[in-house]
């Protein structure tokens, strides 16, 4: 082998471990501030809010009333749960895109049918924005566990 060429086989080795201990391929920042925002997301929070853009018909009103301070929404993964009293929903959430403090969400129920939200993190608060019918307006949430 000529000097030469035994000097590019050794920039191609020494280009290939640098390369190889970096991981595989170049970053995703968009999947890093998703990873990022469901990580914050992640534990237990507490409604205490919920303002709907239009009023509510009376009994739901009532029900959405009686769930305030006291309904708790665990997220675990690709999973929130809520429970409170006489009331227990699941639903699949998906993180779309995030930014800063800000992320956007959709909620899918076991139809497949899915429910946009517009949501931002504001200390140990989230404020959630419900883009679509039938519970488009804002709910606060306290966080009470991670």
């Amino acid at each position: 082998m000529t000097l030469r060429r035994a000097a590019v086989v050794l920039v191609v080795a020494v280009l290939a471990a640098c390369g190889g201990a970096q991981g595989a391929g170049p970053r995703d920042a968009t999947q890093e501030t998703i990873a990022n925002a469901a990580q914050r997301l992640a534990g237990k929070w507490m409604i205490v809010r919920y303002d709907p853009d239009t009023s509510l018909e009376p009994t739901v009103a009532l029900l959405v009333q009686s769930q305030l301070g006291k309904m708790v929404v665990t997220i675990a993964g690709d999973v929130l749960t809520a429970e409170g009293p006489g009331l227990s929903v699941t639903r699949r959430i998906r993180i779309t895109s995030a930014y800063g403090d800000h992320f956007d969400a959709q909620l899918v129920d076991s139809y497949g049918v899915a429910y946009d939200t517009s949501d931002e993190f504001q200390g140990n608060q989230l404020v959630v924005g419900a883009l679509g019918s039938p519970w488009r307006g804002k709910a606060l949430l306290q966080r009470i566990a991670r």
